[in-house]
């Protein structure tokens, strides 16, 4: 009876530790998960306070396709004291044989490490609704002058593309 009593206790202590390792690792791997949900994958690159704000984008297809091949001119200005910029681009898409631009876009974006920017908003403008003023600006990399307005007190950055415009609040404002 005693060899029995033994290797009963023997089991019950082994069972214990294996529950334990096991909520351990579940534990660990659930806390990794959750973290990588809440606050993004750039939330390793530096400590990123807007972690939890999402991308304010459009995606018309008749301006713009994802998954061609484009190129462009991009012209960009910082955004007051802040850590933002607004920019401005043209695109034209590469696998076409005419080399005329397609699409206009805009955007407000951060960086998030040295050479790495995240968008917050854009906004895809049909060529046809850009002034050739504009175009021909954007083309030597030049924001055109009246086409950013920023209110650094409410956060509020105005877009003017001829006839069109964009505003986005900044995050945290």
């Amino acid at each position: 009876m005693k060899g029995t009593q033994m290797e009963a206790r023997k089991r019950q202590g082994k069972i214990p530790e294996a529950i334990l390792i096991t909520i351990l690792v579940i534990i660990i791997a659930s806390s990794f998960f959750v973290h990588r949900l809440k606050f993004g994958p750039y939330h390793s690159v530096k400590n990123d306070p807007y972690a939890e704000v999402g991308t304010d984008t459009d995606r018309p297809y008749d301006c713009s396709s994802e998954n061609r091949p484009s190129e462009g001119h991009y012209s960009s200005i910082p955004l007051g004291n802040t850590e933002f910029r607004a920019g401005m681009s043209l695109f034209m898409y590469t696998d076409e044989d005419n080399k005329e631009w397609d699409y206009c876009t805009v955007d407000v974006e951060s960086e998030v490490e040295e050479g790495s920017w995240r968008v917050f908003y854009v906004r895809h403008i049909d060529i046809g609704d850009v002034p050739e003023e504009t175009i021909k600006l954007l083309e030597d990399h030049t924001m055109p002058p009246k086409a950013v307005a920023f209110d650094e007190d409410s956060g509020v950055v105005t877009f003017q593309v001829g006839e069109k415009t964009f505003t986005y609040q900044l995050p945290g404002r």
